[in-house]
């Protein structure tokens, strides 16, 4: 049985494609037949928590663009595309397929392949996705479409309830595969001086620094923390506000903007998307992810794997990662007075704030280390060998 795992996304620094990077390993570490659509390649190494990795076979397909007369090579290069495109059909033909979440949906409906055995969506979304109309499609578009796979892969458990309880998917098998991060570059980090890398990052020794990163966008709710800054900076005038990210929207780079700009004040600072954000998160004293709709935010794994004290909503699939003032302080979005108490807490407290962390960091490990990625993908796998008609989860 060959795996054709299809993203348009992989390599870029950020959250759909490093997960999509982590899916490929689990899969690469279970099954000796794996084949990455993708537009482009990546290195995984040879090995991932203590297993061996497969070679994947690799078919390269750039989404189309228009014919240009007056660009030859535009059109040579279409012409390449459509000979990469009748390859990957013959190949597909009685074989399981994997889709990379909605942000790869578009691109496996170019490809337009026919012929397969079975096709399944990994849902990376959250129905609350569909509320900020600058990024999202229509949350029934979304619902149509998903009710056209054969099955549904969910990285939270409390999402896939949420979208099985829509009468067009619940006959549909659905299955939890949660997130996973970089833990290997997270051990290398985690043995160097922090004191020395929060010196290289520009941190003060005595900053009390924040870190809130993610794509700058009206659902991630960096302006929730920025309307309330004042209030932090009164209770811990040594505080300092990272705004890590680019706005990939009108309103996200307006904001990325005033950021730039000055109008929060000289203890809030903004920097581009990084490639990895782990160095940054090590030197911070604090994550602060105030989103107002996610499914399994890979940033939040990342702060409990470095063992470091968050505060986030307490919307969708978080609630799975983070238990409220045991392994991290959980807020609603619009509970700024909450969010606010829980940065005080974390500054005042030390002692309780490791004991806090700590508690993340061994619930990270317990649930959603790559080693039980890739035990969950592999019982999927199996699931697909024996072609059961069952629901599971």
């Amino acid at each position: 049985m060959k795996i054709f795992f299809i993203t348009a996304y992989l390599g870029q620094p950020h959250g759909t494609a490093m997960s999509a990077r982590d899916f490929a390993r689990a899969l690469l570490a279970v099954h000796d037949d794996v084949c990455i659509v993708s537009p482009r390649q990546e290195n995984f190494g040879q090995s991932a928590a203590d297993y061996s990795l497969s070679t994947p076979h690799w078919f390269k397909y750039v989404s189309k663009k228009p014919f240009s007369f007056a660009h030859p090579l535009s059109i040579l290069t279409n012409i390449i595309n459509q000979i990469r495109r009748w390859h990957i059909h013959r190949a597909v033909k009685g074989q399981h397929i994997i889709v990379n979440g909605w942000a790869s949906y578009a691109y496996w409906k170019e490809l337009a392949v026919s012929g397969y055995k079975k096709k399944s969506l990994i849902v990376r979304e959250s129905p609350r996705h569909f509320e900020f109309q600058d990024r999202y499609e229509d949350f029934n578009v979304m619902l149509a479409e998903l009710s056209q796979f054969d099955n549904l892969i969910f990285v939270s458990d409390r999402l896939r309830q949420e979208w099985m309880k829509n009468i067009q998917l619940a006959s549909i098998p659905s299955f939890y595969v949660p997130n996973c991060c970089e833990e290997e570059e997270i051990a290398i980090i985690k043995t160097s001086d922090r004191q020395k890398t929060r010196e290289r990052l520009g941190f003060a020794q005595d900053d009390f620094v924040l870190i809130c990163p993610g794509m700058i966008e009206k659902r991630k709710g960096q302006d929730i923390i920025l309307d309330t800054w004042p209030e932090v900076l009164d209770a811990i005038p040594h505080a300092r506000l990272l705004v890590l990210g680019d706005g990939c929207t009108s309103w996200g780079k307006a904001l990325a903007t005033d950021v730039d700009g000055g109008k929060y004040g000289d203890c809030v600072s903004h920097i581009s998307a990084q490639p990895s954000a782990l160095e940054y998160l090590y030197a911070s004293d604090v994550l602060l992810f105030p989103s107002r709709a996610e499914a399994m935010p890979r940033i939040i794994l990342e702060g409990m794997a470095l063992g470091m004290p968050i505060i986030a909503t307490n919307i969708d699939g978080i609630p799975e990662l983070i238990e409220d003032e045991k392994s991290g302080w959980l807020f609603t979005p619009s509970d700024t007075a909450r969010m606010v108490n829980g940065i005080k807490f974390i500054a005042k407290y030390p002692t309780q704030t490791r004991q806090m962390a700590k508690t993340a960091e061994q619930r990270y490990r317990q649930i959603f280390s790559r080693q039980q990625q890739i035990k969950r993908v592999s019982s999927l796998l199996n699931w697909f060998k024996s072609d059961q008609k069952i629901q599971i989860y």
